[in-house]
């Protein structure tokens, strides 16, 4: 049996066809191990106790978020108006669930 260039680049070409397949199949392997769990605690209302969660943004909020998100508030200015969900009273910071929400109050 004689070896020519075409025998030999179609046998380099299935070889790295199976090299690709298996890298493909190992890759979505590991992406469908992902659990929902995961992704629940990447999100930035997700929450363990009441103390992770503080307000969305600095000034009359109407949610809330994980403290690692807590915005930046150095030189903000608020007017004193009561329109947001926390403000005056209107509400309470908790967590229900593993997520950051407002309870109103009434």
């Amino acid at each position: 049996m004689k070896l020519n260039l075409k025998n030999i680049l179609w046998g380099i070409i299935a070889v790295l066809i199976l090299i690709g397949i298996f890298i493909l199949s190992f890759t979505l392997k590991n992406e469908k191990s992902i659990d929902k769990e995961d992704i629940k605690e990447t999100s930035q209302d997700f929450c363990n106790i009441k103390d992770d969660c503080v307000p969305a943004t600095c000034c009359h909020t109407d949610s809330v978020i994980n403290k690692k998100y807590t915005p930046i508030c150095d030189g903000v200015f608020c007017t004193q108006e009561c329109s947001g969900a926390l403000d005056c009273g209107a509400g309470n910071i908790d967590c229900v669930e593993n997520k950051c929400v407002i309870i109103p109050n009434n």
